[in-house]
């Protein structure tokens, strides 16, 4: 382990790449038209703040970089954009996760919401320094909210499940 809040042994990057398959074909598919308040889910996001909380800062980063790399190859006009937010999203949330609990649900899932929020927030200031249009920040902070409530929901399922399956399998 390198650093002491670090899991012993964090997710396999088959898994993990498996994980950013899935999410990438839900969110360009099905859950696009999941919209609350104007908030979507991102999972990709999702994916990457847990996997960086339970991994620490450099793998977050790298895991980050790499799905947004994919996303950005998908998306139009976007350059770096979900390659930098996703990055710097995963480094921010493996740092913040120093300070609390790998196992804790709770702590986890406000890393996702702080997680979803940076994220927003980075990718739609690369945009603008692009020539995006920046006068829709108040906009752009309500569906961060929304979609970070969203991101915490999602988590707290995946969460649930996947610690069921764990308890499940290790009684066998």
């Amino acid at each position: 382990m390198s650093g002491i809040n670090e899991v012993d042994r964090p997710a396999h990057w088959p898994s993990l790449a498996l994980a950013a398959a899935a999410a990438i074909v839900l969110e360009s598919t099905w859950l696009r038209t999941l919209r609350v308040h104007g908030g979507a889910l991102d999972l990709l996001v999702v994916f990457v703040a847990w996997y960086a909380a339970t991994a620490g800062a450099r793998r977050g980063m790298l895991y980050g970089a790499l799905c947004g790399m994919v996303e950005d190859a998908l998306a139009v006009r976007t350059g770096a954009a979900h390659m930098l937010a996703l990055g710097l999203t995963g480094a921010a949330c493996g740092w913040g996760s120093r300070f609390v609990l790998p196992d804790s649900m709770f702590a986890i899932a406000g890393i996702v919401a702080v997680g979803t929020v940076l994220s927003n927030a980075i990718f739609w200031s690369t945009m603008s320094l692009g020539g995006f249009p920046d006068g829709l920040g108040s906009l752009h902070v309500h569906r961060s909210l929304w979609s970070a409530l969203l991101g915490v929901i999602a988590f707290v399922i995946l969460w649930s499940v996947s610690r069921w399956l764990r308890n499940r399998n290790s009684g066998r």
